[in-house]
């Protein structure tokens, strides 16, 4: 699965006009390759819009882009209601919860968006996707409220990852994985031996911009 991370900083008095445009890509549903796609306005930058696209093969987003991508941007004018924009795209590593088989399931049913961003050190990936698999993935699953996620590397910068979750809502996620279990399962992986930085995106998801694949 490919993510793509689209990271728009919105101009003063255009966040409806940028919200109205993006229910454009609706018109996504019927690509093919296309499984879905979600945003919302980060937390504490309400004018920075965070927009999270995923693809079933890079192939197909490749395809896309060819063929489709400019067709749509041209026909409305989001783009002048931006005053910068960040793209980055990411390969799939593993599921964050072995139970949710489909991201389909996750984009549907979360309300809420963690995504933490980080750069590893040198020769970590295999120790950081081990610590993954055996520290984090199970404190999320058992953490109440989460709905499941993903975790990937960067096709620009293979030290650059995410990690992707889904939450029932801002409550469930605040109460039950920050206060309580964030800080274990960060003691417990030792993060600091693996990563240079890390920063967290975090957004409500705005259901006018949700875009599931056609059935």
């Amino acid at each position: 699965m490919l993510i793509k991370r689209i990271i728009c900083k919105v101009k003063d008095g255009q966040r409806d006009s940028f919200s109205e445009y993006q229910q454009q890509w609706s018109r996504l549903s019927s690509v093919k390759g296309f499984m879905g796609q979600l945003g919302g306005w980060k937390n504490k930058q309400p004018f920075v819009a965070c927009v999270y696209a995923f693809w079933e093969t890079r192939k197909a987003y490749e395809i896309f882009m060819e063929e489709v991508h400019d067709v749509i941007f041209s026909t409305f004018g989001q783009g002048s209601t931006y005053s910068s924009i960040d793209v980055d795209l990411y390969e799939e590593v593993g599921s964050v919860l072995k139970s949710v088989i489909e991201m389909r399931a996750v984009m549907r049913q979360s309300q809420y968006f963690r995504v933490s961003l980080g750069v590893l050190k040198g020769n970590k990936k295999a120790h950081f996707i081990l610590q993954q698999e055996q520290i984090w993935n199970p404190g999320m699953a058992a953490t109440a409220g989460m709905v499941g996620g993903t975790y990937a590397f960067s096709l620009k910068d293979k030290n650059h990852f995410l990690v992707l979750t889904g939450w029932k809502d801002e409550v469930y996620h605040h109460r039950y994985y920050v206060d309580r279990r964030f800080p274990d399962l960060y003691r417990s992986a030792n993060s600091s031996e693996d990563v240079i930085r890390i920063s967290a995106d975090e957004f409500k998801v705005e259901n006018a911009w949700r875009v599931l694949k056609d059935l």
